[in-house]
């Protein structure tokens, strides 16, 4: 991991609504994680209290689905040689630095061991990118959809046939319900409780749901050979094409998702099939559009506050959930920085849910700020 220079080479060649799209997504986590009160919080920016998908819900799988599609433009030149040492190399260590980073983000402030939540999201990131590159790198086509289809089908079989023992320790089949859920039974075995998400009986980034959120990689891996594909001049598809297909098999994934909730529900800590189609129909429907309005419209100066934040997005989740924690345990007064900064700065002239959102927007304008300035002076935090 180092902090690097950026050239203009680098910048060349770059798909700029995916940076956009990034940066956006990005922003969106940055309202999300930081209200100015955890008990105000504005109703969009809430997470669907188990059944269900907000659009809160669709800020971690529209991420996955940019890591997909950076997987495509980054691994092309090892297609020929899935088994490179250079690459195997780099995969590991990039990660190893992601979960290592979601454990230290976990322990801080206090480094309480003993109760250190051991999934996370930069956890769950660095295993989905471990999981998915072998699978990026010896299928192509059809057999991309099928091991990502496969994948699917048999965790949504292994979610609804094998038998779990409820809050109360008496095993029956499975109801998808909080407390009596295959997820959260291999959570409690592989970790224990102590050391899993303590507001609800099951993780959000549990182990098992893992999986599928590589198939949500795997769904962005295929609109970045997309991508790859028209620039390499294609005839039959040329660049401008790259929108409407996307745009298409968008509709066709978000209308699969919507089928499947006949039979399970959208579910964001299950990462169920059907959330996993839907959400990713939605974030390439969005990737659709940005190309066509930054990158054939050439809407380049609007963006580029979202392209700083995008360039610099692992930095950004990081330090923010850093500063974040650092003020709710500075001590001011009878209280937290945080606390008086949201009652002085916005509970004293705004009520309840608008305080909260005005806090969590002002948080994100700094952290523009912040990400603006290292991006004109071409610095990106490399993972």
């Amino acid at each position: 991991m180092s902090m690097d220079q950026k050239t203009a080479a680098t910048s060349s060649g770059r798909i700029a609504s995916l940076d956009v799209f990034r940066g956006l997504t990005m922003a969106f986590m940055v309202i999300v994680n930081n209200p100015g009160s955890w008990t105000e919080i504005y109703p969009p920016l809430k997470h669907a209290a188990w059944h269900g998908c907000t659009p809160t819900d669709l800020v971690f799988p529209f991420f996955l689905y940019i890591v997909g599609v950076s997987m495509a433009l980054s691994l092309r030149r090892f297609e020929g040689s899935p088994w490179s040492k250079e690459l195997w190399l780099k995969t590991l260590k990039r990660s190893g630095t992601l979960i290592g980073l979601g454990l230290l983000l976990a322990l801080i402030p206090s480094f309480d061991f003993a109760n250190l939540r051991v999934p996370g999201v930069l956890q769950r990131i660095g295993l989905c990118i471990l999981l998915a590159t072998p699978i990026v790198l010896l299928c192509r086509g059809v057999w991309l959809a099928a091991v990502g289809g496969g994948i699917l089908l048999a965790y949504a079989m292994v979610l609804v046939l094998i038998p779990v023992a409820n809050a109360a320790g008496v095993l029956g089949p499975p109801t998808l319900q909080p407390d009596d859920n295959l997820v959260r039974v291999i959570d409690l075995w592989v970790f224990g409780p102590s050391h899993i998400y303590s507001r609800s009986p099951t993780d959000p980034e549990g182990l098992l749901s893992t999986l599928p959120a590589v198939v949500t990689v795997l769904m962005g891996v295929h609109s970045g050979r997309l991508f790859i594909a028209m620039r390499r001049g294609d005839p039959l598809q040329p660049p401008r094409l790259a929108a409407p297909v996307m745009l298409i098999e968008g509709a066709v994934w978000v209308a699969m998702g919507a089928m499947l909730t006949l039979v399970m529900p959208f579910n964001k800590p299950l990462w169920t099939p059907s959330y996993v189609l839907f959400t990713g129909g939605l974030a390439g429907i969005t990737l659709g559009v940005l190309y066509w309005l930054v990158d054939l419209r050439g809407v380049r100066r609007p963006t580029r506050w979202l392209e700083a934040m995008g360039e610099n997005a692992i930095l950004l989740f990081f330090a923010s959930g850093v500063v974040g924690r650092l003020m709710g345990t500075v001590k001011v007064g009878d209280g937290t920085l945080k606390q008086w900064v949201y009652e002085h700065g916005f509970l004293s002239w705004l009520s309840g849910e608008r305080a909260s959102l005005a806090f969590a927007l002002t948080n994100l304008v700094v952290w523009a700020l912040v990400l603006w300035v290292l991006y004109t002076k071409r610095w990106v935090w490399r993972v």
